[in-house]
């Protein structure tokens, strides 16, 4: 059970991340109303169709990882992971939420710029914030495993040859 939910947790945050960086890397060219209304639209369409379920997929995993312990929810890395993946899951609703509002604003082909100048600020704001948290607690769960392996790997006992 616990490899399942490590492998879910795994392909969760692949599907979030992997889905933000598309997106980063398509970005919003504004050459023409028809090329930035096909965009936005496929924006929104992967956010709600990889991005969500993936970090639905990454929470409720690392949940399930949580409630497998001896003592779930007691370990301050438990504590930490859980708290930035809510903050992390209450940004993307505003994250998603401004992509929407510009997927529907240039749905049509004719708007304003500056119709769409709001939305495209929200969302590189709170999805900045948002890469910078989940790359963050990725690197705090690396740091934080590896070194709970060496100081096992430290205190345990192993004689050598001029020991015994």
């Amino acid at each position: 059970m616990r490899v399942l939910c490590k492998v879910l947790h795994l392909i969760g945050l692949t599907m979030f991340l992997g889905s933000i960086w598309v997106y980063i890397a398509q970005g919003t060219p504004l050459e023409t109303p028809l090329i930035t209304s096909y965009v936005r639209d496929s924006v929104w369409q992967l956010v709600r169709t990889l991005t969500i379920p993936g970090l639905a997929l990454t929470i409720v995993s690392g949940m399930s990882l949580a409630c497998l312990q001896r003592r779930p929810f007691t370990s301050p890395f438990v504590r930490t992971k859980l708290t930035v993946g809510i903050v992390i899951a209450i940004n993307t609703y505003y994250i998603a939420a401004a992509i929407r509002h510009a997927a529907e604003v240039t749905h049509t082909g004719v708007f304003e710029l500056s119709q769409l100048t709001e939305h495209l600020h929200q969302e590189t704001l709170f999805g900045a914030a948002n890469v910078l948290c989940a790359l963050g607690l990725i690197a705090y769960s690396v740091h934080t495993v590896r070194g709970t392996r060496r100081l096992k790997n430290e205190t345990t006992f192993r004689p050598t040859s001029g020991q015994i």
